[in-house]
C-alpha cells in the first residue's frame, strides 16, 4: 500500500556509496569520457553497485533530460538535493530507469511541467515543492510519496496511478483522478493565518 503524505524536510541519501572507477564525480564534472549531455551531471554508484546516482546538476539546458544510462551504467537514484535551487529548469524527464527520488531533488527549480518515469517507486520529502506546476501524472510504480513532495504548486489536475492509496493529503489543492478518468477526490489547501503553515485536506469524489 501506498503511503502518501502532505508535501519539507531533507537529508541526502548515503549508505556508504562512493564513485566508480568507471564513473568518477570528476569525470561527471570535467567532462572526462563524458560524451552529449552527461557531463552535466554528478554521479555516484548505487550502494548495491549496479548503477548511478544523480548527485547535482552542472548544466545550463532549461529543458532536461535525464539519461537512462551515463558512462554505460543504469541511472536508478536521483539524491536529495540534486536539482535544488536551479531555477533555469522550466521541464524535466525522468526515465523508467530511475526508481529513487530524493528529499527535496527538484525544490525550486521553476519547473512547469514533470513526466516520473514508470519505474519510480519512491518521491521523498519536498521533492517537487516550490515549482510552478499544474499538472503531474504519479505512474502505478509508486509505492511511497514523502511529506510536502508537491506543496507550492499550482496543482489543478493530478493524474494518479491505481497503486497510489491516498490516506494521507499529499497533492494539495485540486481534484484528482484515477487513470481510467475516475474522479478519486479533491484537495484544498489552505493557510494558517496566525502562523503562515499550510494545510491540507482531502475529500473522496
Amino acid at each position: 500500500m501506498v503511503m502518501v503524505a502532505g508535501f519539507t524536510s531533507c537529508s541526502k541519501k548515503d549508505g556508504g556509496a562512493t564513485s566508480p572507477a568507471s564513473v568518477t564525480k570528476s569525470e561527471a564534472q570535467s567532462g572526462g569520457k563524458n560524451t552529449g549531455g552527461d557531463k552535466d551531471f554528478t554521479v555516484e554508484l548505487t550502494q548495491d553497485g549496479k548503477g548511478v546516482a544523480i548527485t547535482g546538476y552542472t548544466g545550463k539546458t532549461v529543458a532536461v533530460k535525464i539519461p537512462a544510462t551515463i558512462q554505460g551504467m543504469p541511472v536508478r537514484e536521483i539524491w536529495a538535493e540534486a536539482f535544488m535551487i536551479k531555477f533555469s529548469i522550466t521541464s524535466v524527464v525522468i526515465p523508467d530507469s530511475v526508481t529513487y527520488i530524493g528529499n527535496n531533488a527538484f525544490q525550486q527549480c521553476g519547473l512547469t511541467s514533470v513526466t516520473i518515469g514508470s519505474g519510480v517507486t519512491f518521491i521523498g520529502d519536498a521533492a517537487f515543492a516550490g515549482n510552478n506546476l499544474t499538472s503531474v501524472v504519479i505512474p502505478n510504480s509508486v509505492t511511497s510519496i514523502g511529506v510536502a513532495a508537491f506543496s507550492l504548486n499550482n496543482l489543478t489536475s493530478v493524474t494518479i496511478g491505481s497503486g497510489v492509496s491516498l490516506e494521507y493529503s499529499a497533492l494539495p489543492c485540486g481534484s484528482y483522478y484515477r487513470e481510467n478518468g475516475e474522479k478519486a477526490g479533491v484537495y484544498t489547501e489552505r493557510r494558517n493565518a496566525r502562523d503562515g503553515s499550510y494545510e491540507w485536506t482531502y475529500a473522496e469524489r
